[in-house]
Formats: C-alpha cells, sequence, structure tokens
C-alpha cells in the first residue's frame, strides 16, 4: 500500500515500514515468481533469466514508489520513478515514520519495535518464502550491478533507512539486549505451532495471489 492513507481517515494514523535490500528484494522477487503457479505472469516470467527479468520489469524503485505515495491509480508499482519521488519518500521516511526496521536485520528490528510499542510478542516464526533461491552473494556481480542500476534509488533510499534504524537503535542500545533475547525465546516453538503457522502463512499468500490475478484479469 502506497504512502497516504492518513488522508482518507478520520482518526490519526500511526506509520510503520520494514525494508529490504534492494538488490536482494529483486532477486526474491524473480525466484517466487517463477515458483509459484499462482502467479498472474507465472508463464512469460518462467522464460526470462534473471538479467532479462529485471531489464523487463517495470516494478522496479518500488519501495520508493510506495514510501514517495505519489502515483496514482491501480497499477502504482510501475512507471517512471524521479529524483523528486526518492526526496519525498526520504522526507517521508524521517517526518512520518514511527518507525524503519530492516529485513536483513529483522529480528533487531522485532525487538526494536517492541520496545517502542509495547508489543507483546508470545510466538514468532521465521521461515524462508521462496525454497532454492541462490543467496545474493552467489549471484554474478554482474547481474547484482544491473539490479542496482535498475533500482538507483531504492537503493539510495535504503542507505537512509539504515541510518535512520542506527539513529533510533542507537537512541535504545540499553533496552535492546533483553528485547532481543525476549524475540529469541518468542521464536522457540514446537514443531506442530510452526507448522500451523507456515501452513497459514502459505494459505494467505495463496489467496493473495489468487485475488490479484482476478482483479488483474
Amino acid at each position: 500500500m502506497p504512502f497516504g492513507l492518513h488522508r482518507r481517515l478520520i482518526q490519526s494514523a500511526t506509520y510503520l515500514t520494514v525494508l529490504r535490500n534492494p538488490v536482494d528484494r529483486a532477486i526474491s522477487d524473480y525466484y517466487f515468481s517463477i515458483s509459484s503457479p499462482l502467479h498472474p505472469d507465472y508463464r512469460a516470467l518462467k522464460k526470462l533469466t534473471l538479467n532479462e527479468f529485471i531489464q523487463a520489469t517495470p516494478n522496479n524503485n518500488i519501495q520508493t514508489k510506495l514510501l514517495a505515495g505519489q502515483i496514482t491509480g491501480y497499477d502504482f508499482l510501475a512507471g517512471e520513478c524521479t529524483p523528486e519521488m526518492l526526496t519525498a519518500a526520504v522526507e517521508n521516511l524521517r517526518n512520518r515514520f514511527a518507525f524503519v526496521g530492516l529485513t536483513e536485520r529483522f529480528e533487531e528490528s522485532l525487538a526494536l519495535a517492541k520496545h517502542l510499542f509495547g508489543w507483546k510478542i508470545r510466538r514468532y516464526v521465521s521461515f524462508r518464502v521462496t525454497r532454492g533461491r541462490p543467496l545474493k552473494d552467489s549471484i554474478p556481480l554482474a547481474t547484482r550491478e544491473l539490479i542496482a542500476e535498475h533500482n538507483a534509488f531504492d537503493v539510495a533510499l535504503y542507505g537512509h533507512a539504515v541510518e535512520l534504524f542506527e539513529e533510533i537503535a542507537a537512541q535504545h542500545r540499553k533496552h535492546m539486549p533483553d528485547e532481543i533475547q525476549a524475540i529469541r525465546l518468542a521464536k522457540e516453538v514446537g514443531v506442530t505451532e510452526s507448522f500451523f503457522y507456515r501452513a497459514a502463512s502459505t494459505a494467505l499468500k495463496a489467496f493473495v495471489g489468487l485475488n490479484s490475478a482476478a482483479q488483474m484479469h
């Protein structure tokens, strides 16, 4: 959902976000798309290499587009991203978001959010969504550079997000060890519970995929 929902609400809104390394996000997007038959463009994307996928998709710099909130209409992930959007996204991050986390430091991000908002996290399960996708560092350097080039605004935005996360984490450093320990204890769930959470997540993603396909076609 793009930034701007607060304009349609009567009550005040609190924005939270978790950003992902743009190169890793693009790699994950590709491998998820070609491994999920429920994806609306599965057959077409299955024929593309990662390089071809990156060069062909208009859905680049999507984190900047979402956080800028300047693209109207249903297909707000496509289209051109501009320096003005990056400026707006950075300003929104710093002035409108109560919390900015990082996927690559998710456990630390969750612990920080738990402390900031007083969340009670009794159970926490972490698992990879796309099986068999290679790690970012195993992708050829030329391909990673291509991804970074096509997502240059997101790369810049992610740099700002890391700085902002570090600033907030530093302000609450003394509380972090206990909060991280609490998150790790919450993560220690049994096999049955873990299976339940995985199944529920898979079902939800399947529903979202089918709903998106129905709306697009």
